[in-house]
């Protein structure tokens, strides 16, 4: 399984290649440690990384980014001198160049040059022609010249400009497809003085003259076969190793440095073709693309190459190689100006700019630079006003991290915008009690009260409020609970403290001192609490005061249950008073019925007198 490349480079200990891998039979595999490319310099001495100090000057002293680059592949098969027509008609392009597929191409790839040559570095290549014999002076109306070409040996060609397959490997990973025309100009910022610029040399294989330069005809030319596969697997050596021709006759190293590079430089191939994969399975491309995706180890970094095509015509055929390649879909592109547009965009999508989020976009050594990050900075205004420092906001910004505070009202004469509005002492007023509270917003502007009670909620404070408790008595006209609302001014046990807030809430109606909780007679003074009987009624308010079952105003003994009727049966000789129980009565008899009545009598008056009392008191 390969594994896609979210970013342009890593740092790693592996010194292995993924196509090496792959010929043992598990591509891309191989144990490695990754570590990010901004500790490179601690771990890798060869990884160029821009002074810090640098970093933090104005944008004109940053280092320069680290460029792009790219290897523009140009079908040159013979199917690129077909005109391009439109409705019928021959369509021009630009340059005045013949109105071939060829001539497009070539006016395209001019135009790129001289818009892009400055801003990235690019190298030149086509499909394997062979060896020239001899060639003309000019080229003809098909953009071609009239020379002789001689294929490369090698063997495994299945038709004329294929390249030479040496050996039968997987996928064809042994074809040598391609022809490197000018190689990448080198960016070496890790080693000045810069390599001198390829520009020139460029254009010189695209300008339409055919005629030899030192031997070799300097022209893209139109011939042979279309053997995207090779073309592939060469620029994989050329980025990895280096490129040499199959004759041997010419030989690029590879532009990446082992020392000093930056691993967030974007490698970038263009397949620039008219039609699908002619030599090998159209499988074998898809699958270089993806071996160029998964990339190989060179200087200590595992470098990742991504591949786009564009397909020359109305519709796009080679999806499968721009997907394999990272780049999702192909583009079409039916002449030059769409072949120029096409390559503008991919070109200008590696020149990315720096946004904040901890990474070298735009890969010139600095990290977020011209952000400000950790900066000083502050939220909020006035008394709100509150510092931090900037960070990274999480969309490619700088915010600072600081919370401002929250707004208060203004006090006059403080010189402190305490509303957070920009204008301090605005909209205030006065503070004539001095608690600190303006007028405007005390509810009670003469009288201190830092708290701003307000029992009741009316908005005057309870401070200054009549009736704090809002209960319709005011607290000067004797309000027995001021902060508790009790409209009955209910006062049970009379103490002057309202129910409603009495801490002490025993009640005690009958006034002797017990409460009537525990009171035996809670409605007649009775402190001694007795109780004859026991029944939990006390004598003072008992209607059976000895519980013998007589009433006390019919006890003629209402104190004694033995001397009264009835008696217990078991004590005849005790029941004086018992119906039939002797044959008269004595004197004695007499004496102790007068004496119970009196008894009862005097203790009913006793009664009454308490109630009367009781009453009094209450009232």
């Amino acid at each position: 399984m390969r594994a896609s490349a979210s970013k342009e480079a890593t740092i790693t200990m592996s010194s292995g290649d993924a196509r090496s891998a792959k010929r043992r039979g598990s591509r891309g595999a191989g144990a490695c440690v990754v570590v990010s490319a901004f500790a490179a310099a601690s771990f890798f001495p060869n990884v160029t990384r821009a002074d810090p100090a640098v970093c933090a000057l104005e944008p004109a002293m940053w280092p320069a980014r680290a460029k792009p680059y790219f290897l523009i592949a140009v079908d040159s098969s013979s199917a690129m001198t077909a005109s391009v027509m439109q409705g019928g008609a021959a369509v021009a392009n630009s340059c005045g160049y013949p109105t071939t597929r060829i001539g497009h191409t070539k006016c395209a790839v001019k135009k790129t040059v001289q818009a892009y040559g400055d801003k990235v570095s690019i190298g030149l290549a086509a499909f394997a022609r062979g060896t020239v014999l001899t060639c003309s002076s000019s080229c003809g109306n098909d953009g071609n010249g009239s020379c002789i070409w001689l294929d490369y040996g090698g063997g495994g060609s299945p038709q004329s400009g294929c390249g030479p397959e040496p050996s039968s490997l997987p996928s064809s990973s042994d074809r040598r497809g391609a022809e490197i025309l000018v190689p990448v100009q080198r960016d070496n910022f890790y080693a000045p003085p810069l390599d001198p610029s390829n520009v020139s040399e460029l254009l010189l294989w695209v300008d339409h003259a055919c005629a030899p330069s030192g031997g070799i005809p300097k022209e893209v030319w139109a011939t042979g076969g279309r053997p995207l596969n090779g073309v592939l697997r060469d620029a994989y050596r050329y980025f990895s190793v280096g490129w040499s021709s199959p004759n041997g006759g010419r030989s690029f190293p590879s532009p990446l440095s082992d020392a000093g590079e930056r691993p967030c430089r974007p490698l970038r191939v263009i397949l620039l073709t008219a039609g699908t994969e002619a030599c090998d399975d159209a499988a074998d491309a898809a699958d270089a693309a993806a071996d160029l995706l998964t990339g190989f180890s060179k200087g200590g970094i595992s470098w990742s190459v991504k591949t786009h095509v564009v397909d020359f015509g109305s519709i796009a055929v080679n999806d499968a190689i721009a997907g394999a390649g990272g780049t999702g879909k192909a583009i079409a592109a039916a002449d030059e100006a769409a072949l120029t547009a096409a390559l503008a965009s991919i070109l200008d999508g590696s020149l990315v700019g720096e946004t904040c989020d901890e990474t070298d976009n735009d890969c010139n050594g600095c990290t977020d630079e011209g952000f400000g990050k950790g900066d000083a900075c502050s939220a909020g205004i006035g008394a709100c006003m509150s510092t931090g420092m900037l960070v990274c906001d999480g969309n490619g910004a700088t915010a600072c991290n600081a919370t401002p505070g929250e707004p208060t009202a203004e006090v006059c004469g403080d010189a402190i915008d305490s509303d957070c509005d920009g204008a301090p002492s605005n909209g205030c007023s006065a503070d004539a009690d001095g608690d600190g509270v303006p007028d405007a917003y005390d509810d009670c502007p003469d009288v201190a009260n830092l708290d701003q009670g307000d029992q009741d909620g009316d908005g005057v404070g309870d401070a200054c409020d009549a009736d704090p408790d809002g209960d319709g008595i005011p607290t000067e006209m004797g309000d027995n609970c001021p902060m508790t609302p009790n409209v009955g001014q209910e006062d049970r046990d009379e103490d002057g403290v309202g129910d409603a807030c009495d801490a002490d809430d025993a009640v005690d109606d009958d006034g002797d001192g017990v409460a009537d909780t525990n009171d035996v007679c809670p409605g007649v003074p009775d402190a001694e609490q007795s109780d004859m009987d026991g029944d939990g009624a006390g004598d003072a308010c008992d209607a059976d005061i000895d519980g013998d079952g007589v009433a006390n105003f019919a006890d003629s003994c209402p104190l004694d249950p033995r001397l009264s009727c009835p008696n217990p049966v078991v004590d005849v000789s005790g029941c004086a008073c018992r119906v039939g129980s002797a044959v008269g009565a004595g004197p004695e008899l007499w004496a102790s019925i007068l004496a119970g009545l009196a008894v009862l009598a005097g203790r009913r008056s006793v009664n009454r007198s308490a109630s009367r009392t009781a009453r009094t008191t209450r009232r």
